[in-house]
């Protein structure tokens, strides 16, 4: 359900046009002024804007109800470069009752501009009138950069204290290194801690071992072989080699983050780029899509306490994504009995002098160090995990503090595992996307919402990332898209009886061949395809390979039990679902990355 085109090389290209309702609690300026919008990346952040004209300032007419806030952002974009020349002068008047009063005036100079720059302007003194507002811009010095405005949101307490949502996904967190999943050793005190006032899922399943496909199940509800963004970097690697692009979630798609927009919610997303680039489609529906969640207390904490701060008054949604546990593993914390204090010393140096996301340059490190093996890769990740919960507690606290605690449903959740050796002794360092082994697809999932959520709760039916933004609007009371394909878990999380799944569906698109899993409580079915083409998605080639694990007696999938009298019963639930998801997919769209994307991926050893 997008309306906002992406932008091919720095051309801004149109977009369509829908009615638009005036949400309860925020009114979208531009859009609603009937401008074209589209999605726009400047440095590390993507929004829906429009090019601005110094020959025709933009004008928005409405009614300004107590509590506003005029939120925007302004911009300059290089055509093809990262820097260029010139000057540019934004300037937004307010008209009422006959008089006209400047609201905000700032010159952006390419030379020193990086990103967007938002604008946040309080409106008390024009509460009940009604105002014209004339977005203007000038050029203060020529040169190349081009003028953007960020979409412009009128925002406003709702008649009643809005619910919000917190959605946090811990990359490459797999479940059973958290204490509350039964973990030995203290890597999580305040991810248990959330787990003890909300509900726990003991049995929560990825829809795909990587970065990519699975966070597209999870913002759109959809599995990997319906949304189909689902293309190996091993085949995207060729595709650039061709001229060709990404596969990008199709233009009818519907995200939760749209969804929650076009009910007045502020969307904000912080992730860590990359594979969750906004060109792939992750942007669509957020007000601010960022992708530099790295230094999480340095930086991070400032940005998301001033968002949670901003938003005290009205419905936020804000989707916060790490890569501080996904390889390469750089914290020291829990390495006790396993690192000397000299080699503990040389890792803390090494990760100092390398970019943090070097997940190749850090392995060699390890390996010059003698320290490549298993124990030590091991006992890094916990680090990591150990690191990530003290920040965490610290965003909890920070929404205490705010009084935002009681009305926020926070959801914490991971996109895939890891593997350490457990199925294949030369597998223990970012080892993750080519197999559906339970430490790949097996994550966390925590909800906890005071008064609604009773304490303690612990599910162990099976539930998938698609079941989540289901759960999120029918706990806000927004009618879940019929596109969805996820189940709600709110009944069984508020303690209410709710309909239980009885499979679960994973898929690993990333390797040939193509390998797919049917999971219940109990059993677990695998199989094996030959892709075509590199295209992996539905069920595009033969079977090579199936098994049958019986997750009770072998919960290590150690012993196939592959003469099983079900697994011709497994193998036609499987290839029916895989199939009937295929068929009713769109074909997908390609879209190209600029350098800036490509330099990441290429440090984070996806793309050469």
């Amino acid at each position: 359900m997008v309306c906002a085109s992406w932008l091919a090389a720095s051309a801004l290209l149109p977009a369509c046009r829908r009615d638009v309702r005036q949400p309860p609690s925020g009114l979208r300026l531009f859009q609603t002024a009937g401008l074209e919008l589209a999605r726009l990346r400047i440095g590390d952040e993507t929004r829906e804007a429009v090019a601005g004209r110094p020959e025709a300032p933009f004008v928005s007419s409405f009614e300004v109800p107590p509590g506003s806030v005029l939120h925007l952002a302004i911009g300059l974009k290089c055509p093809g470069r990262k820097r260029c020349a010139g000057a540019a002068r934004f300037s937004v008047e307010a008209r009422a009752g006959g008089a006209s009063r400047r609201l905000f005036e700032r010159t952006l100079d390419a030379a020193e501009a990086e990103g967007w720059e938002p604008v946040r302007i309080p409106l008390g003194s024009l509460e009940g009138r009604a105002v014209e507002a004339v977005f203007g811009v000038s050029r203060a010095r020529a040169g190349e950069a081009r003028p953007f405005w960020g979409e412009a949101r009128l925002v406003y307490p709702p008649a009643r204290p809005p619910q919000n949502v917190l959605l946090i996904s811990v990359d490459t967190l797999r479940a059973d290194r958290l204490g509350c999943y039964g973990y030995g050793r203290p890597t999580s005190p305040r991810m248990d801690g959330l787990a003890a006032e909300g509900i726990r899922f003991q049995q929560a399943i990825s829809q795909a071992p990587w970065t990519t496909p699975s966070h597209a199940s999870l913002l759109t509800s959809r599995y990997p072989s319906s949304h189909r963004v689902t293309q190996s970097w091993s085949t995207f690697d060729r595709f650039l080699s061709e001229g060709r692009g990404y596969r990008v979630l199709a233009e009818d798609a519907t995200t939760l983050a749209e969804v929650l927009q076009q009910h007045g919610y502020r969307t904000l997303a912080l992730t860590g780029g990359a594979t969750l680039a906004g060109e792939v489609g992750f942007a669509q529906g957020f007000d601010a899509y960022r992708e530099d969640s790295h230094g999480l207390l340095r930086r991070v904490r400032p940005m998301l306490g001033k968002w949670l701060e901003e938003s005290r008054d009205v419905p936020f949604f804000i989707f916060f994504h790490t890569f501080e546990v996904h390889a390469p593993y750089l914290h020291t914390e829990m390495t006790e009995g396993v690192l000397t204090d000299a080699q503990r010393e040389a890792i803390r140096e090494g990760s100092r002098q390398a970019p943090h996301e070097d997940v190749d340059g850090f392995a060699t490190l390890l390996r010059e160090l003698g320290l490549f093996r298993r124990d030590v890769t091991s006992a890094l990740y916990d680090g990591g995990i150990r690191f990530t919960d003290a920040f965490l507690g610290r965003l909890l606290d920070d929404l205490r503090r705010l009084g935002l605690e009681e009305r926020t449903l926070v959801v914490l959740t991971s996109d895939h595992g890891e593997e350490f050796g457990d199925h294949d002794p030369a597998r223990f360092y970012d080892a993750h996307c080519g197999t559906v082994y339970e430490e790949a697809i097996r994550v966390p999932l925590l909800l906890r919402l005071p008064g609604r959520i009773p304490a303690g709760r612990v599910m162990d039916a099976p539930v998938e990332l698609v079941d989540v933004g289901p759960t999120i609007l029918e706990a806000l009371g927004i009618q879940v898209p019929t596109a969805m394909e996820g189940r709600s878990l709110w009944g069984l999380a508020s303690g209410r009886s709710g309909e239980r799944k009885e499979w679960t569906l994973s898929e690993a698109t990333c390797a040939d061949p193509e390998t797919k899993a049917l999971r219940s409580r109990t059993l677990k079915y695998v199989a094996s395809y030959e892709a075509r083409e590199g295209e992996h998605a539905g069920l595009p080639g033969r079977r090579v390979a199936e098994q049958v694990f019986d997750l009770t007696q072998d919960p290590g999938e150690k012993q196939s039990l592959s003469g099983s009298r079900r697994l011709l019963e497994l193998r036609s639930i499987l290839e029916e679902r895989a199939t009937a998801l295929g068929r009713k997919a769109p074909g997908g769209a390609e879209a190209p990355f600029g350098e800036d994307v490509l330099e990441r991926l290429r440090s984070l050893g996806y793309v050469h």
